[in-house]
């Protein structure tokens, strides 16, 4: 069956195809070209079939750390739903799918007095794509709460122990997996207490960040020199580049680690203004900025080549290189 034919196929209950559509809706920066496939998923059996069969796809999460920069992706782009949106809690534990929102698994874990994620409230993603990028906030990571993670790999899907990170970086991002879930240790604490964390690490963020404006988070990386954290957007700011605009796009005025679409900004604008911030940053601090977002530009792996090389990468903590459980895994 080809491929066209088999999506059409598809019940709506597994999943939603629309055809040359456009992604700017889907993208926080509401930036975005058309793809020809765009496939809302719902199942893992759905997601293994069109897996199987598609040559050419891109996972989007949330779509709020992301820069799609291609025109036309003649390829399939792959956003979950339905039961990928699932968060399971057990004793210290709680189970989340790839598609779930980081505000539902935070909230969950609130309900259930769960603590450990608070960090993460706030954050307008999903748990595949903070997973995908390690992401984090007040000096804590994703990674750093999490046990396990359910991925789909080489026709197989497992549960898997095996994995490093670094700041705003995981070995998924090199492994050409798609991340299905992930399993948090969490411990109990007052449920008061963790939603009054939450809405003080939100209030923060609305106050010191663009929150609400059309943007992607953080674009660029914190740098460690000679053992020293270096803040991109502390150098920017130094530098008075507040402000400065490249067609629609524009550093932010409230915070100048973000570049806003303030004016129906296209991709070509955000990216010269990324190379024009890049530029400026070396001539005057000697230091190279290297990207936070996922700037995809259509080409398979394409944005494989903005990372940094693995040996950056730091082991899980605990049992890291046990042997992964491939086969029929237990649990959600």
């Amino acid at each position: 069956m080809r491929y066209k034919k088999f999506l059409k196929s598809l019940s709506l209950k597994d999943a939603t195809t629309y055809y040359n559509h456009s992604l700017a809706s889907q993208t926080s920066f509401k930036i975005g070209g058309k793809a020809k496939y765009f496939v809302v998923v719902k199942n893992q059996k759905t997601l293994e079939n069109i897996l199987s069969k598609c040559k050419k796809f891109f996972i989007l999460g949330g779509g709020t750390n992301t820069l799609l920069s291609f025109k036309y992706y003649n390829g399939t782009i792959i956003k979950l739903s339905g039961n990928f949106k699932r968060i399971y809690v057990g004793k210290n534990k709680l189970t989340a799918m790839a598609g779930a929102s980081l505000f539902s698994v935070c909230k969950i874990a609130r309900d259930n007095s769960l603590c450990g994620l608070e960090f993460l409230y706030g954050i307008p993603g999903t748990v595949g794509g903070a997973i995908f990028g390690n992401a984090g906030a007040f000096e804590e990571e994703v990674l750093g709460h999490v046990s396990r993670v359910k991925v789909f790999r080489n026709g197989k899907i497992f549960w898997t122990k095996n994995f490093s990170y670094s700041h705003r970086d995981s070995s998924f991002k090199r492994d050409g997996g798609v991340i299905l879930g992930a399993q948090f240790s969490l411990l109990h604490g007052n449920k008061n207490q963790i939603d009054e964390k939450m809405k003080l690490f939100l209030e923060r963020r609305k106050q010191t960040q663009p929150y609400g404006a059309f943007c992607a988070g953080s674009v660029f990386k914190r740098l460690k020199v000679d053992g020293q954290t270096i803040f991109p957007a502390k150098i920017i700011d130094n530098l008075g580049l507040k402000g400065v605009k490249i067609g629609g796009a524009k550093v932010s005025e409230k915070h100048a680690g973000f570049i806003v679409n303030f004016e129906n900004a296209s991709a070509k604008d955000v990216l010269r203004l990324i190379k024009k911030i890049k530029k400026i940053v070396y001539k005057t601090n000697n230091l190279k900025l290297e990207e936070e977002i996922i700037i995809f530009g259509g080409k398979k792996l394409a944005f494989n080549r903005r990372f940094s090389h693995p040996h950056t990468l730091q082991p899980r903590k605990g049992n890291n290189f046990r042997k992964c459980d491939f086969g029929k895994e237990k649990g959600p």
